[in-house]
């Protein structure tokens, strides 16, 4: 069972350490670790220990200086409360707390006519106003969080119809505000659009361009796409 969190704490250690001289001290204290020594498996532990308290205080500090997406975070990574958290985070204004909760409550299906209203109304504030606020995936991309919003109503009038109708013209209308906002996924959707000429002229040119575009912004499915559009 040991090496089973070997990875774990590997990667936490390692991830303090950066490229420091420590990183060859810590790669053989977790050689030793991996060999069930115990005291190497002590220090890889106060180390993660050391280092998840430090981006805990790094994090409370962001909070307290009214950052609003480590408010997020924080509410985020607050456990069993963090429904509730979110809510009240949204509720009070919290741009990143209500695009979230829009997204994941009216994806359950179970939002209430007025609920969805509301809904509605943060994503669009947030694609109409969020540029200067980042959304970062769990895969690690970061791009404007307007651009995320954005990208959320064009899927629901795509087809989700969770909040909007389903309405094709709606949804490329916002496809392209999250394309020129930076979202990598409509980036990539827009890319395919132009080449096959889904709802566009087809233009190979600009589906070329908006592959590219998705392919540096880091997503995977647009370096492959580059090589159809050879």
């Amino acid at each position: 069972m040991k090496h089973l969190w070997m990875p774990l704490i590997t990667g936490l250690v390692l991830t303090a350490c950066g490229g420091s001289a420590d990183t060859q001290s810590t790669q053989d204290t977790v050689q030793k670790a991996a060999q069930n020594d115990e005291a190497a498996m002590k220090k890889l532990e106060g180390q993660v220990r050391r280092k998840l308290k430090a981006d805990k205080d790094k994090l409370q500090k962001a909070v307290t200086a009214g950052d609003p997406r480590a408010a997020f975070q924080k509410a985020l990574l607050s456990g069993a409360k963090s429904d509730e958290a979110l809510q009240k985070l949204a509720q009070a204004g919290n741009v990143h707390a209500q695009v979230y909760v829009a997204h994941i409550k009216s994806a359950e299906g179970h939002a209430s006519d007025a609920d969805k209203a509301i809904y509605r109304d943060w994503l669009e504030n947030a694609a109409q106003n969020a540029m200067d606020e980042q959304h970062q995936t769990l895969s690690g991309l970061t791009y404007p969080l307007s651009g995320e919003a954005a990208f959320l109503i064009a899927e629901d009038y795509l087809g989700a119809d969770k909040l909007y109708g389903t309405d094709q013209s709606a949804a490329l209308k916002w496809l392209k505000t999250a394309a020129d906002q930076g979202q990598p996924a409509a980036m990539y959707k827009l890319a395919i659009r132009y080449q096959y000429g889904l709802d566009v002229d087809e233009d190979l040119m600009a589906a070329k361009s908006w592959m590219q575009k998705s392919a540096d912004a880091g997503w995977r499915d647009a370096v492959q796409g580059l090589k159809g559009l050879e």
